[in-house]
């Protein structure tokens, strides 16, 4: 395994501390390609998605939030890779913002005020058989969610670093 695969969580995690205090309306997409294989990484505060931050209480809270897990476990639902690329997706993993069943929640069980904050997120995980294809990328993240008013987009590749904002509206951006 090449040395920018073996740092890659590193390198999403000071990426995404760094670059990505949590702000509403703003949502956060790092790549890292080292072919054949494709890292993706989405950050986002929750609120962009379910429109709330603390664990779900009502029904259609639930609903939201288990419909937001559900979109997140689909990647072509929020990206698209361009099909000449051939990539195939090996992996996906979730980063819940709410404790498991079973754990010991020490926060406040009682309002859910605008002191509180959580972000969402999901890592992806594809082989690509024609890595060099990925020239451009599909968003429908950006119509799904469209509390996402800002995408700030990472691409790091052995040739090319990219940062590129995607504004609301956007579907559709260029990898140069």
């Amino acid at each position: 395994m090449n040395a920018l695969l073996k740092s890659l969580p590193l390198l999403l995690a000071t990426s995404t501390a760094l670059a990505a205090p949590h702000q509403h309306g703003q949502a956060y997409l790092d790549m890292v390609l080292e072919p054949p294989t494709l890292l993706i990484s989405i950050s986002s505060p929750l609120a962009n998605l379910t429109g709330f931050e603390y664990q779900p209480v009502t029904k259609e809270e639930q609903s939201r939030w288990e419909q937001v897990k559900q979109d997140m476990q689909t990647p072509d639902l929020l990206i698209r890779l361009p099909e000449d690329a051939d990539c195939s997706l090996s992996r996906v993993l979730l980063q819940s913002p709410f404790a498991t069943a079973g754990a010991h929640d020490h926060g406040d069980h009682g309002d859910h005020g605008d002191h509180q904050h959580a972000d969402l997120m999901a890592e992806y995980q594809y082989v690509c058989a024609r890595a060099e294809a990925l020239r451009q990328l599909e968003l429908p993240i950006m119509q799904k969610y469209p509390d996402i008013e800002r995408l700030r987009l990472q691409f790091i590749a052995p040739d090319r670093l990219h940062r590129i904002d995607i504004n609301a509206g956007q579907d559709h951006v260029e990898l140069p």
